[in-house]
């Protein structure tokens, strides 16, 4: 192996890749971080990472924009020699680093409509059908911890089969868009973002209690109340931490949020 894991790494190093946000660039080499429910905010780093670039992705695909899907490719094709090169590594290496590029590639193409015309020619449910197969075939794949070759097509299977279920959500005019677009779920998905970070640490406190108490874990009672303790936290995180700041950065937006 060329990189070989060390211990998690000191807690100071820790604290700063979350701060700094290139936790996933430690996680790669120091596996996932151990401070308590923060394992798996090495994503918004990556994410974060991300949106750095993308003022600069943007901008020089519209301007080459015949150029640009070849541009695309040939950073695609870059990304899987590179996780061919690096496939021995040990889990997480590939799965928290860069290399797994798969949905942002997706999401760019989708967003500059470069696959507009391939999608609508395909019939809604053929589409939904696909996406389903591309990710229920996972269950019969080698799972992401694997090393190997693996890794050169598990997280393509997961971005299509996503981008296509997504995608099928998106554009459909009958039940499918009349339950996503609900309120509930919509306000649900306006403070995602508190659900994914305080569902990790609501689930283990949650836990903690009922085996505490000797509670009956029966019908998913566990599951519901840490689903519901999970939506009130984020509920208070959003009106009070995040609303004032989209308020903000509505002051400086070019274009609009939705």
């Amino acid at each position: 192996m060329l990189f070989k894991p060390n211990a998690n790494g000191g807690l100071l190093y820790r604290i700063l890749g979350l701060i700094f946000f290139n936790d996933n660039i430690l996680s790669m080499f120091n596996g996932y971080n151990f401070i308590p429910a923060s394992n798996h905010l090495w994503t918004i780093s990556m994410e974060e990472q991300f949106y750095l670039a993308l003022p600069f992705i943007i901008p020089l695909m519209l301007n080459y924009r015949r150029k640009s899907k070849f541009m695309l490719v040939g950073l695609y094709l870059f990304i899987l020699l590179s996780r061919f090169f690096f496939s021995d590594q040990k889990y997480p290496f590939i799965y928290t680093s860069p290399l797994h590029f798969d949905a942002f590639f997706i999401g760019i193409i989708m967003g500059l409509g470069f696959i507009d015309n391939i999608t609508t020619k395909i019939y809604g449910g053929v589409q939904l059908c696909i996406g389903l197969l591309c990710v229920c075939s996972l269950v019969f794949l080698p799972n992401r911890m694997s090393s190997g070759m693996s890794n050169l097509y598990l997280y393509i299977l997961i971005a299509l089969g996503f981008w296509l279920i997504v995608d099928f959500i998106i554009n459909d005019k009958g039940l499918w868009s009349k339950f996503f677009r609900n309120r509930l779920l919509s306000y649900l998905g306006k403070i995602s973002y508190g659900l994914y970070i305080f569902h990790i640490i609501v689930i283990a406190y949650v836990n903690v209690f009922f085996e505490k108490y000797n509670l009956p874990r029966v019908w998913g009672v566990e599951f519901f109340v840490a689903l519901l303790i999970t939506i009130m936290i984020s509920v208070v995180s959003f009106e009070l931490l995040e609303r004032p700041f989209l308020k903000l950065k509505d002051k400086f937006a070019v274009i609009l949020s939705r």
